[in-house]
């Protein structure tokens, strides 16, 4: 089965009709038959920009509708991979990866995936597949 890793800015994309990359995220979610991974990380991420209003509640709906989404892996945060993002982030002061990114990027290697839901060019520079983009 095909498995990509779901970014934060194919949430953003997906959940707001304004985002220049919403047509896309709406597309490629309702054509995609996969298994998605994402990680503690990118929630994280995204729930601090969905945290104004009612933006909060519709985030925390969405967070438990992951949780109980049978194609959906959530990877957990921990320090091991907070370790070897941190790594990547180190090894690569060329790049304006930010660390969340290093640690998507690690994720994505441990796990031997190579497509992104994501708008994010970063993906394309670390020699991913960003879906949105296509």
């Amino acid at each position: 089965m095909t498995v990509a890793f779901a970014d934060t800015s194919f949430y953003q994309a997906l959940l707001n009709p304004g985002d220049n990359w919403h047509n896309s995220a709406i597309n490629v979610s309702t054509a995609y038959r996969g298994s998605v991974v994402t990680s503690e990380y990118v929630l994280c991420v995204l729930g601090a920009l969905m945290s104004h209003g009612h933006l909060r509640q519709l985030f925390v709906e969405i967070v438990n509708g992951l949780k109980l989404a049978p194609r959906v892996e959530i990877i957990p945060g921990s320090r091991h991979v907070f370790e070897m993002g941190l790594a990547l982030f180190v090894e690569r002061p060329d790049k304006e990866w930010s660390l969340t990114d290093c640690i998507s990027f690690a994720l994505m290697r441990q796990y031997d995936i190579t497509d992104a839901l994501t708008c994010d060019r970063h993906f394309e520079q670390a020699g991913f597949r960003a879906m949105l983009i296509e």
